[in-house]
């Protein structure tokens, strides 16, 4: 039922309304394969050493801070990536395009999805 509605809502030159030449061009290459590696790596590297966190009720072991500190690296080389395919010459489409963070309402709309995710809702039962 989704995928109906996807295929029906959705354009179907998106998201290049208007620039049919640029819709052309696109291919497989346009995919931002390592965008997509960093983030997962980042994600799972922080999610892993939270709950390794969690599990020994421990922040100085190495367990923990191995996969928080190598998580910190892997962001940093992700928006990396962005900021690089984001520019014009670029033929990679980037995940996170770095207008968002030019953009003082983009950047509010993210910080106020993803805080409140960062809060556990189970801190809040107890």
């Amino acid at each position: 039922m989704a995928w109906l509605a996807l295929f029906l809502a959705v354009p179907r030159d998106f998201p290049y309304q208007g620039l049919v030449d640029q819709a052309r061009n696109r291919s497989l290459r346009s995919l931002d394969l390592l965008g997509a590696f960093l983030l997962i790596s980042a994600l799972v590297l922080l999610v892993s050493g939270l709950e390794e966190a969690v599990t020994l009720l421990e922040w100085n072991t190495m367990t923990t801070l191995f996969p928080l500190c190598v998580s910190i690296l892997v962001w940093f080389a992700f928006f990396g990536s962005q900021y690089r395919n984001s520019r014009p010459q670029s033929q990679v489409d980037p995940l996170f395009p770095w207008r968002f963070l030019q953009n003082r309402v983009m950047v509010g709309l993210v910080l106020y999805v993803s805080i409140p995710s960062l809060i556990p809702f189970e801190s809040t039962l107890r």
